[in-house]
């Protein structure tokens, strides 16, 4: 969540209903340089997004841990667009009934209007609690299962709990990511091998950090969350990871026009070297910035990958390699993992 001290300033900007691009604004979309489309691209375009700041979330039904969703709901929104991205949600109307309900079964007393959410609570999916919630059961049902993970979220565990999954499956389990980026790692050279590279691997209700802290994606005074994205195959071919951002900014290049009132800390000075000289990014759609490496780290990533076979201190750096390039997009905490199994 985030409280900015220019938010009264900005209440006028705030306030307006996220639209899809009229075919002139589509001719004028911000191309930058080492653009490259794929597949899984087309995906997040059909799905259904939530910003903080479309005018229908701004009434007292979702009023959040004592302000309006705007100022405070960038916590539950992160977890919604990772339900969008795992569930295939893109229907407008059904995620806003789905965000409404995920905040409410989290809350203390069933209130987020006065509470914050416990997303140590997120088990309470797959609890009987959850059939009192009729559209998160029908969300859960748009795959054959949905499993919590009881242990600890290591690459190991989670091929143990995959073990008796027949049909599509949403898996559930929480992961301090920023500590454990060489279990995502293994775990998606895991899927892999289990010709599973249409798995996504999402975390979601990840702390950026504040504006002082100087991290790509922070925000504010006290800070934001956001949600991070990568499928199996399009991870390990280039390392592309894709950001959910409920509160859609300007990346480097980009106009500030709706629906970006701001840019982000990457793209609004020339800080943050290592970031901009490790990784291209672009927006997929405005919830959606895609990172990912440039030419040449793309081509150091390719040949450690090469030589990983032919020992394990290659393997062993080429793991590393991964590791610290995936960590230059800073965040903080523990978040939910949503591995989704087509």
């Amino acid at each position: 969540m985030f409280r900015r001290a220019i938010c009264a300033l900005m209440a006028g900007l705030f306030l307006f209903v996220l639209h899809p691009a009229t075919a002139e604004e589509q001719e004028e979309t911000f191309v930058p340089e080492g653009y490259r489309a794929c597949a899984f691209d087309d995906y997040f375009r059909e799905l259904a997004f939530i910003s903080q700041r479309e005018l229908r979330f701004n009434i007292k039904e979702y009023r959040y841990f004592g302000d309006r969703f705007v100022i405070n709901g960038c916590g539950p929104a992160s977890v919604y667009n990772g339900f969008a991205v795992s569930f295939g949600i893109t229907d407008d109307d059904f995620a806003a009934k789905v965000l409404l309900e995920i905040m409410t079964l989290l809350s203390n007393y069933q209130k987020p209007e006065k509470y914050a959410n416990d997303f140590r609570r997120m088990s309470l999916l797959t609890s009987e609690l959850c059939d009192n919630y009729p559209t998160l059961t029908e969300m859960k049902s748009l795959v054959d299962q949905v499993i919590w993970m009881e242990k600890r979220t290591t690459a190991k565990n989670v091929k143990k709990a995959l073990e008796p999954v027949q049909g599509s499956a949403v898996l559930i389990g929480r992961i301090n990511l920023s500590q454990n980026w060489g279990e995502i790692i293994d775990l998606a050279e895991e899927l892999h091998a289990q010709g599973r590279d249409e798995a996504i691997l999402t975390v979601t209700n990840l702390a950026t950090g504040t504006d002082d802290m100087g991290t790509p994606f922070c925000l504010g005074d006290n800070g934001h969350f956001i949600t991070l994205t990568m499928q199996v195959g399009e991870f390990l071919e280039h390392g592309t990871i894709y950001v959910l951002d409920s509160y859609p900014r300007a990346v480097r290049g980009e106009k500030l026009k709706d629906p970006y009132d701001l840019r982000y800390y990457f793209a609004a000075n020339n800080k943050l070297t290592g970031f901009r000289t490790h990784y291209y990014a672009y927006h997929v759609k405005p919830a959606v910035v895609k990172c990912e490496p440039r030419g040449e780290i793309q081509t150091q990533l390719t040949e450690k990958k090469e030589a990983a076979s032919r020992s394990k201190k290659a393997a062993g750096t080429y793991r590393s390699f991964r590791i610290k390039l995936a960590i230059r997009i800073n965040t903080y905490g523990t978040g939910t993992l949503l591995l989704r199994i087509p």
